[in-house]
């Protein structure tokens, strides 16, 4: 019995440890997704601001992927609509249009940065 005991307690913290190391990556992937955002609204041409794009876009799916992991439904679905908005600039064809979505995307990288502080400070609570 009290090896039974030992196992779910140690189970226990296993399993939290593992949560945040979900939430960890999770923001260590927003905090590239936002420095590459903001690196493609300050870029000076089509190209820089789409390559940044790109690098902005894939670390956004990561956020999305991670925050649907441990349950963090607003920054899921923040990521997904920063995601999107990278996404449409690297379909423009102009400078202007490509920094406007990006632009947009970048605005949301501190609110999904926040998100998944809130939602891990909520986990780590409980």
């Amino acid at each position: 019995m009290k090896r039974l005991t030992s196992i779910l307690v140690i189970s226990l913290f296993i399993s939290q440890a593992n949560a945040q190391d979900v939430y960890d990556d999770a923001l260590n992937a927003a905090s590239y997704a936002y420095a590459h955002s903001k690196k493609a609204h300050e870029s000076n041409n089509v190209f820089h601001t789409q390559e940044y794009a790109d690098r902005a876009m894939e670390a956004f799916d990561k956020v999305e992927m991670l925050s649907n992991k441990c349950g963090c439904d607003e920054a899921n679905e923040t990521a997904y609509e920063a995601k999107t908005n990278m996404e449409n600039s690297l379909e423009q064809d102009t400078y202007e249009r490509s920094r406007y979505y990006a632009k947009q995307a970048r605005q949301l990288g501190p609110k999904i940065l926040k998100q998944l502080t809130n939602c891990s400070n909520i986990t780590s609570t409980l």
